[in-house]
């Protein structure tokens, strides 16, 4: 598990490619999961791609410190749109 205190702070980038090398836009969510949990947003990974909406099967956790969904994900709070809108804006690097 890690944390990531300052992830809204600056041009932050988590570079997760050498972890999913498997993993493109079209496979995302089997990668990685975004949960909301209290002020905080959760990143659940399976590097394999087997996460299934399962949590569980997470071989990595990154805590992301007072940053909500919405935070990260433009107006969404779907997990799948809040990794895309990651990918997209350079926040996230698969």
């Amino acid at each position: 598990m890690d944390v990531v205190k300052d992830f809204g702070v600056g041009n932050n980038t988590l570079e997760l490619s050498d972890l999913l090398q498997d993993a493109t836009e079209g496979t995302i969510d089997g990668f990685i999961m975004a949960q909301e949990e209290g002020d905080n947003t959760v990143l659940y990974i399976n590097s394999k791609g087997e996460l299934n909406g399962n949590t569980g099967n997470a071989d990595q956790v990154i805590h992301l410190e007072g940053q909500s969904l919405n935070d990260l994900g433009g107006a969404s709070s779907n997990s799948l749109d809040v990794i895309q809108h990651m990918i997209k804006n350079g926040k996230l690097d698969i």
